[in-house]
């Protein structure tokens, strides 16, 4: 008998133990509810993000959710570097890490809960899936989620999770550039968010499609970068947090915020720093 055979065979046997054929399709059906469930509590969520009322699902106040988020919740790989642990990208994993714990994440956790969100109240948005190319001449593979919002006719790029390189608004996917420099620049599956520099050169950040993703498609890279051991999420602590005047940022024991110098941190300064600046308590 072959192994082939054998597996056939255990798997008659455990279908008709556990009510046949049925069991599995159930069970296929029902495996990734829990990353499509509505968000625990909207309110909480807004309270985290210094908000008390979301408006309506306009520009203006789609702008203001992202300032909000950019500016209140870090982006931070500590589970990854510090926990060695995979992030939970099941809805009520990610509410209970960045709203009950006031933690950060990266882009799939960010970008997911985000998008939740945006569901919730009532923005017509799908999730979008990315390359990286900020310092990646040669696309790898998707690595990054963000998402599009169509409002009033027009289409916007909106990212939460891009670590230290985010704008504080939706970047219209026609090319119109956004006040701090960010614009969209090519046509149909080949899409470049792009931001201008200070002295006028273009840097290009990542490569998209605005063909829509599901929730589940982020499932494999988000395990693959976590656990991978060349992933450089893994070489240290990354935070970074947006400010009015630019950002603070922790990356190893090197503590930096616009327009003030960086200091080097012994343990005890980096948990300070963590708690004070960022809000984060391990």
């Amino acid at each position: 008998m072959t192994l082939l055979s054998d597996l056939f065979i255990i798997f008659q046997q455990a279908a008709a133990e556990c009510g046949g054929l049925q069991f599995f399709q159930k069970a296929g059906d029902t495996m990734y509810e829990a990353y499509y469930a509505p968000l625990p509590d909207r309110q909480a969520y807004l309270n985290r993000l210094g908000l008390t009322e979301p408006g309506a699902p306009t520009l203006e106040n789609l702008q203001r959710l992202i300032t909000a988020h950019v500016t209140h919740v870090p982006f931070e790989n500590l589970q990854i570097c510090l926990q060695n642990t995979v992030p939970d990208l099941t809805v009520e994993g990610l509410f209970h890490k960045l709203v009950t714990k006031k933690r950060g994440g990266w882009c799939f956790e960010l970008c997911g809960l985000f998008y939740s969100l945006l569901l919730e109240l009532g923005y017509d948005v799908h999730p979008v899936g990315a390359r990286v190319i900020l310092r990646h001449p040669d696309p790898g593979p998707v690595d990054h989620r963000a998402a599009v919002c169509a409002i009033d006719g027009r289409r916007w790029f909106c990212d939460v999770g891009f670590g230290a390189t985010l704008s504080f608004y939706p970047v219209a996917m026609d090319g119109e550039p956004t006040p701090d420099g960010y614009f969209v620049e090519g046509q149909g599956d080949d899409r470049f968010l792009c931001r201008r520099e200070t002295d006028g050169s273009v840097k290009k950040l990542l490569l998209f499609s605005e063909h829509p993703a599901r929730t589940v498609d982020f499932i494999p890279a988000n395990f693959y970068m976590a656990t991978a051991p060349g992933s450089h999420f893994r070489a240290g602590p990354v935070v970074h947090l947006r400010t009015p005047e630019g950002r603070k940022s922790l990356v190893g024991s090197t503590y930096q915020e616009t327009g003030r110098p960086s200091a080097e941190l012994d343990t005890e300064g980096v948990t300070q720093v963590l708690r004070d600046e960022f809000g984060i308590v391990l």
